[in-house]
């Protein structure tokens, strides 16, 4: 991998912006490979890429490349670290209703889960429902947002995506004023 690497540092030159692209493009490949080491050159580009750019939401997407390559190896600590690091991006630079950071959401909810934590991951599934509930085009990941967020009350099985819906209205009105006031 060092090899490799050192490939992309002599292609990209000067251009430091290319060789995190060709670094981030390595990690994908470890990642498909089902490689441990891709959070090596992850590691790498968030550090370029934050010195260049500062808080952008493409350093959040690498971040949560490196959440994603952590929770199914167990690295649930770091993971949700960088899922962290990259919703607090999100949240300064994108709009409030950007589906990236539902998505950022729903991934810190799964982590959160893992870890023992529902009331944490239930105000995550929330807040990336409402904000897709807001999106155009993002029908599929409210459904799947919803479903988790069922799942993870424990409620009885659900058999469609009106039944998420339904269940998942009735939650706590405490929770959900809490989570209205989050998002303003």
């Amino acid at each position: 991998m060092r090899e490799a690497i050192e490939i992309h540092r002599r292609l990209a030159g000067e251009n430091k912006l290319n060789l995190a692209k060709g670094l981030e493009i390595l990690g994908d490949v470890l990642v498909c490979q089902n490689d441990d080491r891709a959070r090596v050159p992850y590691y790498e580009v968030v550090e370029i890429r934050t010195k260049l750019l500062g808080q952008d939401p493409v350093v959040a997407r690498t971040m949560n490349k490196i959440g994603d390559n952590d929770f199914p190896r167990g690295f649930l600590p770091t993971a949700e670290m960088w899922y962290r690091k990259a919703l607090d991006i999100q949240q300064k630079q994108l709009a409030p209703k950007d589906p990236a950071r539902a998505a950022t959401m729903m991934k810190l909810g799964r982590v959160l889960k893992e870890q023992g934590n529902p009331t944490d991951a239930d105000t995550m599934y929330v807040n990336a429902i409402l904000i897709l509930q807001d999106s155009k085009g993002a029908e599929p990941e409210t459904e799947i947002a919803m479903l988790a967020l069922a799942e993870l009350k424990r409620f009885a099985p659900i058999s469609s995506a009106s039944d998420a819906n339904e269940l998942c209205s009735t939650s706590d009105k405490e929770v959900d004023a809490g989570l209205l006031d989050g998002l303003s």
